[in-house]
């Protein structure tokens, strides 16, 4: 969890907060954001769920959670809520967020070797396999120091129908 200019006895307050009325809709907090915009602190909450949040859920959070931060006495500041999914320009760094990508094309960076791209077969909580090329390749998570799914317009048919 990150703030920049809260202290981080308010982002505990949020996380708090926040963290309850996810675990009540059935969905992670992956990232609780909090910085200063302007006269403004910005709070921004991202959270997931396996299978990917709609934004139905993204909506219902919203307003639990913004209903539940206006209660807060110690967020005096005035701020603008963000409740968000992940984009997929973030990193992968839990195992569920490799469970969550299985089917995906990903690059990851490995401590000393080149970087690889690869599409996700399975992932466990210790490790995941990758398709790269025309050979199937297993890493530890421990091995891996970045890893950000890839974007792809013209998916393989296969992958795309999920098989």
């Amino acid at each position: 969890m990150r703030g920049a200019s809260m202290s981080d006895k308010n982002l505990a307050v949020v996380q708090q907060i926040v963290t309850p009325i996810a675990a009540a809709l059935n969905l992670d907090v992956e990232d609780i954001e909090i910085r200063k915009t302007g006269n403004r602190q910005l709070v921004r909450i991202i959270l997931d769920k396996d299978g990917g949040i709609a934004m139905d859920e993204v909506a219902a959070a919203t307003r639990a959670i913004s209903d539940a931060l206006d209660e807060v006495t110690e967020l005096a500041a005035p701020f603008t809520l963000e409740v968000t999914s992940p984009g997929v320009d973030r990193p992968m760094t839990l195992p569920r967020h490799w469970r969550r990508n299985i089917g995906r094309l990903v690059r990851i960076e490995l401590a000393n070797s080149a970087p690889v791209e690869g599409r996700i077969i399975a992932a466990t909580d210790a490790g995941v396999t990758l398709q790269v090329k025309q050979a199937q390749r297993e890493f530890a998570l421990t091995q891996i120091s970045r890893a950000i799914v890839q974007v792809e317009f013209n998916r393989p048919s296969e992958v795309a129908d999920g098989h």
